[in-house]
């Protein structure tokens, strides 16, 4: 059995409107397959917590994704979805409130 080198990064950001698809993260298409975060979100008092697998797929291309195991204090705080532009896989957050923190951990596999 060989394993894959895997690259995880942890980070944080805050958005400050409620404007639709923000870049939460990017990778590069042709470096990566596809990358699985888990998401603290935090706005006020409330809390989201959420992982998402998002993978390239090169034959169409396009960007997939599935959001599961979902967490939320109260209601949801963002709506995530994602898109490829210029070479680049997207990670796209439209939040419900306009002062949203994420803490997000980042694994990705190598093309």
């Amino acid at each position: 059995m060989k394993f894959l080198n895997q690259i995880e990064n942890a980070f944080t950001k805050t958005t400050s409107t409620t404007t639709a698809d923000q870049v939460l993260d990017t990778f590069s298409a042709t470096s990566y397959i596809g990358a699985k975060y888990l998401i603290h979100v935090v706005s006020g008092t409330s809390m989201h917590f959420t992982e998402i697998m998002l993978v390239y797929y090169s034959v169409t291309p396009a960007a997939l994704m599935s959001e599961y195991g979902t967490i939320v204090s109260n209601s949801a705080l963002a709506t995530f979805t994602a898109d490829i532009s210029s070479g680049s896989v997207r990670l796209l957050v439209t939040p419900v409130n306009a002062s949203t923190t994420y803490k997000i951990i980042r694994s990705v596999m190598p093309a």
